[in-house]
């Protein structure tokens, strides 16, 4: 194993996704949502109907912490959440229209910007960039094979 490699990887994508979030709320008239509602709203965006135990799981925190963050959405009006006939208080989530569309300014915003900053750069770059996506979702999918095994 290469640590030396490992350890420059670890330093340039830790900031990166902080700099792409602060880049999109930097612009003007997108809502601000703290980031761990975020999470929680691209959780249940990934699975409609997960429980809030199901949340707690995928991001590793407190149930608690996750039912506080849902009711938060739910009031703004981001999460629907149905309960579940005969399994007590369990319910499932899932994403408002409101959330769906506040979503797809986000996602749309983030490309932009990532667009305008890679229309900046080198062509040559860019095309390191792109060579290098395949080898980065790979990695991506490593790191969720690693997390299951890890989970157990």
């Amino acid at each position: 194993m290469d640590i030396q490699l490992a350890q420059r990887l670890s330093v340039a994508l830790l900031p990166m996704a902080r700099l792409i979030r602060t880049a999109v709320r930097a612009a003007p008239p997108l809502p601000v949502v703290p980031y761990a509602q975020v999470e929680v709203l691209r959780v249940v965006q990934d699975r409609p109907g997960i429980s809030v135990g199901g949340v707690a799981e995928m991001l590793q925190l407190a149930p608690n912490t996750v039912s506080t963050l849902v009711k938060a959405l739910v009031s703004a009006g981001l999460v629907d959440q149905q309960a579940v006939a005969g399994r007590g208080r369990t319910t499932t989530l899932s994403l408002t229209r409101k959330a769906e569309e506040m979503i797809e300014i986000w996602d749309r915003r983030r490309a932009e910007i990532l667009g305008d900053v890679l229309d900046s750069m080198s062509p040559a770059a860019v095309q390191q960039i792109s060579d290098a996506l395949p080898h980065l979702l790979e990695l991506q999918q490593a790191l969720e094979e690693k997390i299951a095994d890890l989970r157990g």
